[in-house]
């Protein structure tokens, strides 16, 4: 009788002892295994904070102080030679910029033109072209909006507010919006100055010959 007690109480004990056991040996074996258990993701980019830069501006008189466009990452701004940077364009209807330029030798009258203007496979779509008169604090919409990617801004040193546009317009076919446009009011009015006529050439050659009109 106490023979079969014992017996009783170590089945029930081996019972008891059984699922932990078991749970165990499923969790050891449910450790990742086979020819890709040792790879981790990791960021492949397309790059930190801005990716590629379309432009770098400089400003006579400061040499911490530079203004930076990139293709996809807005306007950023550094007053300390570059040891850090701020953005200023995040609420802007694009992060893709092509140009930047200063007025009337003024460092916080930034213009930017939006859209790169390098044509590859992808591209973002540039949105006119603004104006800040406090070194990005604030933001003003000049117009332009058709104009597509904006290659250049050039500002008159003597008259800040007569400036030209250099645009692409619509980068996969002609349209009205490709060509130089001319501002003599801050950016009130536009009007196109200067377009051009692209004669394709022979199909081997990966060249175009540009006619200007002004």
């Amino acid at each position: 009788m106490r023979f079969a007690s014992l017996f009783a109480t170590a089945a029930l004990l081996g019972a008891a002892l059984l699922p932990a056991a078991h749970a165990a040996d499923t969790t050891k074996t449910a450790t990742p295994h086979g020819p890709f258990h040792h790879l981790a993701f990791r960021n492949l980019g397309p790059a930190v904070a801005g990716g590629r830069v379309t432009s770098v501006l400089g400003v006579a008189g400061d040499a911490a102080l530079y203004y930076v466009g990139s293709a996809g990452g807005g306007v950023w701004k550094t007053t300390d030679g570059g040891s850090t940077w701020k953005p200023i364009f995040n609420h802007g209807p694009t992060q893709s910029i092509g140009a930047l330029a200063l007025a009337g030798n003024n460092p916080n009258w930034l213009w930017v033109g939006t859209g790169e203007a390098n044509p590859r496979n992808d591209i973002l779509n540039g949105d006119g072209v603004y104006f800040t008169p406090d070194g990005g604090k604030t933001w003003v919409d000049k117009g332009l909006h058709h104009a597509g990617q904006i290659g250049a801004i050039a500002v008159d040193a003597d008259n800040p507010d007569t400036l030209f546009v250099c645009a692409a317009g619509d980068v996969w076919k002609r349209g009205p919006e490709r060509g130089v446009f001319m501002s003599t009011d801050d950016g009130a009015h536009w009007r196109r100055c200067c377009t051009s006529t692209i004669t394709p050439v022979a199909p081997t050659s990966p060249t175009s010959r540009a006619t200007p009109r002004c």
